[in-house]
């Protein structure tokens, strides 16, 4: 009796969890690699220097999402997405929020991905890896400063009118950055970041286009951008205004795609503003189980710092062992003039002994991507 008392009392406390569990959905990728690291410094007297990094973490994630009805053709939607850092044993959040959804299009609220953002990850077929497209993409001399997910967002996403989309989002972002105190630009105590985001997409019959454009301002783009980049001293709302345009085709297993973007960085009142433009062009081929592409992309000098730029190429080759398990190998490059500061993306080592003014870097990884 007491045996099958026990039994039915598991059979409930385990099918409790399911019944209130039933309407999420648990999904997330295991990605990890290992990457051999080659850097140049540049000059006649350049030193090269060597590293491996064993089981890199590459924004491994878990995520739990869900949807309810609330009648009318309205849902409520909500998702909690968590990156498995397992390099440090950390925990970041990607895109978590709650909204509403509906033939209007979806209304959220949270930390997500901005329109700017979404408008070209279709066109980054390496992202994640040592030759992710942000290594010059959204990136300023080094610094993601466009490309981002960012906190405290208000978004709208429109439907799909037969292959045209949009989205538009509000952030306005306030933190402490007490360790921010002292540095070029930095006021000790309340701070605020705040920006405007927007894209529009055609994605229909294989072929890709996307404009998109974001305003940015806060006290934390002056400190990130100042060393080197922007006069010193106290700025009056430094601000970033970023555009970009992507196109992209498949065809017979071909998928061709390019973006061109400028980033241009204002001190404030009293202060010149500086921009630079930046290139991407990438093909891919998909055959069987098979796939192999490469990429190109160029960071022009930004305005009165010469020598600021940087060039990044690579190719790969991927080996889908099914729907949801693929192997790669891929090799990636980043050469920097004189005083760029650019590097490879992601993993130890690869933007910390490698990332400095004038090093040219290569790198090659083998990696293993499993999604659920």
């Amino acid at each position: 009796m007491q045996k099958k008392l026990l039994t039915i009392a598991v059979a409930a406390a385990l099918a409790a969890p399911v019944a209130v569990m039933a309407d999420v959905t648990v999904y997330g990728q295991a990605h990890y690699s290992y990457d051999w690291v080659d850097g140049y410094t540049s000059g006649v007297s350049g030193k090269k220097v060597t590293e491996d990094a064993t089981g890199v973490s590459r924004n491994s994630r878990i995520g739990f999402k869900g949807a309810e009805d609330l009648g009318g053709g309205l849902k409520g939607v909500w998702q909690v997405e968590a990156e498995v850092n397992g390099n440090e044993n950390g925990v970041d959040w990607r895109n978590t929020f709650v909204g509403l959804s509906g033939g209007f299009g979806t209304v959220l609220a949270g930390r997500h991905d901005t329109p700017y953002k979404l408008a070209t990850g279709k066109l980054d077929p390496f992202g994640d890896r040592i030759g992710d497209y942000n290594i010059v993409i959204g990136s300023f001399n080094g610094i993601v400063t466009s490309d981002e997910r960012a906190p405290q967002t208000i978004a709208y996403v429109s439907p799909n009118f037969s292959g045209f989309s949009g989205a538009i989002a509000y952030v306005s972002h306030y933190y402490t950055d007490q360790a921010a105190a002292g540095a070029a630009g930095a006021i000790d105590g309340d701070e605020r970041d705040q920006a405007v985001s927007a894209m529009v997409m055609y994605d229909n019959a294989g072929f890709f286009a996307s404009a998109a454009y974001e305003y940015g301002e806060g006290n934390r783009i002056a400190v990130a951008l100042a060393p080197g980049l922007l006069p010193a001293g106290t700025y009056d709302e430094p601000n970033l205004t970023s555009m970009k345009f992507g196109l992209g085709y498949t065809f017979a297993g071909f998928t061709l795609g390019g973006i061109y973007e400028n980033i241009d960085a204002d001190a404030g009142k009293g202060n010149k503003s500086v921009d630079r433009d930046a290139y991407y062009v990438t093909a891919k081929y998909a055959f069987g189980n098979s796939a192999i592409g490469g990429f190109w992309g160029m960071a022009d000098d930004i305005d009165d710092n010469k020598d600021t730029g940087a060039y990044m190429y690579g190719v790969g080759y991927d080996y889908n062992l099914s729907k949801r398990t693929t192997l790669y190998a891929m090799y990636a490059g980043i050469n920097n003039e004189r005083n760029g500061d650019y590097g490879l993306w992601g993993g130890q080592g690869l933007n910390s002994a490698y990332k400095a003014d004038g090093h040219n870097v290569n790198g090659y990884s083998l990696g293993v991507i499993h999604k659920f």
